[in-house]
């Protein structure tokens, strides 16, 4: 919700270079746990950040921190970190079975907060149901694609990855997601990146999530190896 409320105060551009905070975020609340956070990570961290700054361009710097929106754009960037901190303690603690109810439940939470933020603006229960009977086939699409591809089954994703991946680690996997967004923009809309500043800007998130990925293999390779000597 603060996302979509700031995006009416502030660019687009400021939105993302704030929302890429997420990426700073999650390490630190990591730290509050007693957790060490290996170099490679942090430069990870430093890259990622650098990337975002170039691919949405300098005039993303001049508009931050300056207005309503990104004081919203940066709490939304702040509940996402402790979201996935947060996940990732919990989804340690539940079976893997259970992985899906636990999502069902999420959801559930979400719609129904996001109907009290509907009726608390003053729309009905009727004007709801009214203005969803009015959706033409092609919104329907839009919707269910939303709901259930780009929202439930990415939450179910996310949950069923922490169980295996810190998440300071899926936080940079997290910061391709511009590079993604650029690729449907293109595929569907045509759109282009805007100069070689964008082309550094794509190539340093890139590499910031594969060395993310790396630290997250290196882990994985110490605590084998830990467990074995223990063994």
């Amino acid at each position: 919700m603060l996302q979509a409320v700031g995006l009416q105060y502030t660019t687009a551009s400021s939105g993302a270079l704030l929302g890429s905070l997420t990426i700073v975020l999650v390490p630190l609340l990591s730290l509050l746990d007693g957790r060490r956070i290996s170099q490679l990570t942090w430069g990870s961290v430093g890259l990622a950040t650098m990337g975002t700054a170039l691919f949405v361009g300098p005039n993303a710097l001049q508009g931050a921190f300056c207005s309503f929106g990104d004081v919203l754009e940066l709490g939304s960037a702040a509940l996402f970190a402790v979201q996935m901190w947060r996940c990732e303690k919990l989804i340690r603690q539940v079976p893997e079975h259970q992985v899906v109810g636990l999502t069902c439940f999420q959801l559930a939470l979400v719609a129904g907060f996001s109907l009290m933020c509907v009726l608390a603006e003053g729309t009905s229960m009727p004007g709801v149901l009214e203005t969803v009977a009015q959706l033409a086939p092609g919104e329907w699409m839009s919707v269910v694609t939303m709901g259930l591809v780009t929202t439930a089954f990415c939450l179910w994703a996310e949950s069923f990855a922490l169980q295996n991946v810190d998440a300071s680690v899926a936080a940079l996997i997290y910061a391709c997601e511009p590079i993604w967004g650029a690729i449907f923009a293109y595929l569907w809309r045509g759109e282009t990146l805007e100069g070689p500043c964008a082309m550094c800007g794509a190539g340093l998130l890139l590499l910031a999530s594969m060395a993310g990925v790396m630290a997250s293999q290196t882990k994985a390779s110490e605590t084998f190896t830990l467990d074995r000597r223990g063994a």
